[in-house]
């Protein structure tokens, strides 16, 4: 059976379960996602997202969600060098509701942040200027992205400055 197929077949399963006994499901589909990577990356992203959003969609349904949200974490460390949202979510995983950058921001930050994408990821600008009023986040969120690209390729020089 090819990837595609047992992933969609995994994913039917586990769709089809109503109690919280999907944790080999979960863990086989991450397990394709994870394997994907290696021969074809746009589709590997691509069951990322459907696994995201089927285990957003459990957590919120089911009582025992413990390997849930751990198995959504595993699928946004997968994304981390490919999609920066997903980087700074498992950055701030673990942090203090009240302590997270990212979280209380992400509705207005994240237009800037596919911007930011597509200058270091998609390579479809050459440039990109912020210019936004002061206390909105600006030196943070590059803070957090000279730590996506040190941790994405240690070997290249970075400067920051703020």
């Amino acid at each position: 059976m090819a990837q595609k197929e047992l992933f969609y077949h995994i994913l039917k399963i586990a769709k089809e379960k109503k109690d919280a006994t999907i944790k080999n499901e979960v863990a086989d589909l991450l397990n394709v996602a994870k394997n994907k990577f290696s021969q074809d990356k746009e589709k590997a992203l691509f069951y990322c997202k459907q696994l995201k959003m089927f285990l957003a969609d459990r957590i919120k349904t089911d009582k025992i969600v413990g390997y849930l949200d751990e198995a959504y974490f595993q699928v946004l460390v997968l994304e981390t060098p490919y999609n920066l949202d997903s980087y700074f979510l498992a950055l701030e995983w673990n942090r203090p509701k009240e302590e997270k950058f990212w979280f209380a921001r992400r509705k207005q930050l994240l237009p800037i942040l596919h911007d930011i994408e597509d200058l270091l990821i998609n390579d479809k600008l050459d440039e990109l200027y912020l210019s936004m009023p002061a206390r909105t986040g600006k030196s943070t969120l590059s803070v957090f992205v000279v730590s996506w690209l040190l941790g994405v390729n240690s070997e290249l020089a970075n400067l920051y400055c703020s």
